[in-house]
């Protein structure tokens, strides 16, 4: 486990392809909760993730935060998210995994 604590926008893919030296399996996006903020979590870290990685995202439902739900959505709608789709939700977290694994 590789834990990178710190402000998320400030971080890039190229710069985290130089922290991060095996693919991510399992990412959990509960950083900035605006549409904006998500977003770029999702297409910052999401290059990184390998075969059968799984994102989750923390507050997908949640009333008082919007901005994740519309990015998650706008997200899987982008040339880059298409490739993960949603299997399952909890209380106040979406699953997804890449369209791969979804049979799995």
């Amino acid at each position: 486990v590789q834990l990178i604590a710190g402000d998320t926008q400030k971080l890039g893919t190229e710069e985290l392809k130089a922290t991060i030296s095996s693919p991510i399996r399992f990412l959990h996006v509960d950083g900035g909760h605006t549409h904006s903020e998500c977003m770029h979590d999702l297409m910052t870290f999401a290059p990184l993730l390998g075969k059968g990685a799984v994102i989750v995202v923390d507050d997908y439902y949640d009333r008082e935060y919007p901005g994740v739900g519309s990015a998650v959505n706008a997200y899987c709608r982008s040339n880059q998210g298409r490739a993960f789709r949603p299997f399952l939700v909890g209380q106040n977290k979406l699953y997804l995994c890449q369209n791969s694994m979804v049979a799995q």
